[in-house]
């Protein structure tokens, strides 16, 4: 399903390359290709050096798979290597789950690649753990090789996107600013806003891709939940905003995701009934979620990338973050 609608605008030369690429290493469940090298983004000067590409891996079994990629691409890892797949897998599984390697050369492509669990990578699709990978799901990628289950899981995250993003805008709006509302959840709070990213990514990202968020979640914004109470004129969105639609979107919200909204409602006597309490509860919730989870990942980032591709990768990114202001 996902695959079928985002596939719809893919580069057929660039799928080949991302599937060649994908054989340089041990199977996966699960694979993508993401990021500005993958979608367009505007405000970027042409100037700069082509982007990384990057790609998600999901695998059943980490330790099994970076012991087989140790043998494979043993260069890709930093001193980390020397622990054995026992440590690199006790340090991809702190945090959100990822063991990202950055600047490596695969198949004549610079490329970033990152590895999950299925386990991981599902219950934040699903419960909203911490919004890392769920996060990256809101927007349009491009899928290399699918699995049932995920693609389930990734249905329920673009709900999920959709009613929060309700609950967050006004009784009317615009379908940018439907899309900028979920491409922003997360962005929101992320450590790496406050250094050397994009002030205007979320706008860059909306405004290169905007046919294919229509596409993505065309479907979803037509589904039961939503239908009756979404109404679409030529130009804009009309949303139910009575407390008894607020209520039923807050109960649909992922389980974890759910529980801190409310835990933080309580603490504060706020009634499901004040759409701002509620806007606030899940404005912080998101916040505390985005900075949590990128403030770990980033750290561990010097890790398993080691201090010089580390610093080379926030180069780039400051790089980046400066032409955009030009």
């Amino acid at each position: 399903w996902y695959q079928r609608r985002v596939r719809g605008f893919e580069i057929p030369s660039s799928m080949q390359v991302w599937t060649k690429v994908l054989k340089s290493f041990p199977p996966t469940t699960f694979s993508l290709a993401y990021g500005s090298g993958v979608k367009r983004q505007v405000g970027y000067s042409q100037s700069l050096k082509k982007p990384l590409i990057d790609f998600l891996f999901v695998v059943e079994n980490p330790l099994k798979w970076h012991q087989e990629n140790l043998g494979r691409n043993w260069e890709h890892y930093s001193f980390l290597r020397r622990f054995g797949p026992q440590g690199i897998s006790f340090v991809q599984s702190l945090g959100p789950g990822f063991y990202f390697h950055p600047y490596v050369t695969v198949e004549q492509e610079s490329i970033k690649y990152g590895v999950i669990s299925k386990r991981a990578f599902l219950d934040d699709l699903l419960n909203w753990s911490n919004l890392y990978v769920s996060g990256r799901l809101h927007k349009p990628v491009e899928i290399i090789q699918t699995d049932l289950e995920i693609e389930q899981g990734i249905k329920k995250n673009l709900q999920s996107a959709v009613a929060v993003s309700l609950l967050l805008l006004p009784p009317t709006f615009t379908e940018e600013d439907l899309y900028m509302r979920i491409c922003g959840l997360s962005y929101t709070g992320d450590i790496r806003m406050y250094f050397g990213e994009n002030k205007n990514k979320v706008e860059n990202i909306v405004k290169g891709n905007f046919a294919e968020f229509h596409e993505l979640y065309q479907e979803t914004l037509t589904s039961p939940l939503f239908k009756s109470h979404l109404q679409k004129s030529t130009a804009l969105f009309e949303v139910d905003k009575s407390p008894q639609f607020s209520i039923k979107l807050l109960e649909s919200l992922p389980s974890k995701f759910r529980t801190n909204v409310h835990e933080r409602m309580t603490k504060k006597g706020a009634s499901p009934s004040s759409p701002e309490q509620i806007q606030m509860a899940i404005e912080e919730s998101v916040r505390a979620l985005n900075l949590w989870s990128s403030t770990i990942q980033s750290t561990k980032g010097l890790l398993t990338s080691g201090l010089f591709r580390s610093t080379t990768y926030a180069i780039q990114k400051m790089e980046k973050a400066f032409s955009s202001r030009k």
